[in-house]
């Protein structure tokens, strides 16, 4: 895979409207992860754009070849958060949340299960990730 010029990272941030945390941490990115991330598409449907780059940015570098934080594959997928997410029907502001939490949260939460029981799913999720 080519290595994304800096005019197409420049690019994806202006189409995606991006805060500047979160274009400043893909512009820092390798350029394998900057791919990575490009590849997946169009964040513009998105509720919170920077959110989920973060959180692509952050997958991108646990598919790699090893995680400096020794998390490579036992990171849950995007797609296994986003799963919790719709399953048990939590507000967008504690969905943002799990998304750009680090994977270690991540598995740390999705690992207690499910919040279908609790009175307020999104509370609950909020404090699983502050624990």
């Amino acid at each position: 895979m080519a290595e994304p010029s800096r005019a197409e990272i420049d690019e994806f941030i202006r189409a995606n409207e991006v805060d500047d945390r979160a274009a400043a941490d893909l512009r820092d990115c390798p350029p394998e992860v900057q791919r990575k991330v490009l590849a997946r598409g169009e964040l513009s449907s998105a509720r919170n754009p920077s959110a989920i780059l973060l959180a692509r940015i952050r997958d991108a570098r646990a598919s790699g070849s090893g995680g400096a934080d020794g998390t490579a594959g036992v990171a849950h997928s995007s797609a296994d958060v986003e799963e919790f997410i719709r399953a048990n029907g939590v507000d967008e502001s504690a969905a943002d949340s799990l998304r750009s939490s680090s994977p270690t949260v991540q598995r740390a939460v999705l690992g207690r299960g499910e919040l279908k029981t609790a009175r307020n799913p999104s509370s609950a999720l909020l404090a699983r990730i502050r624990d």
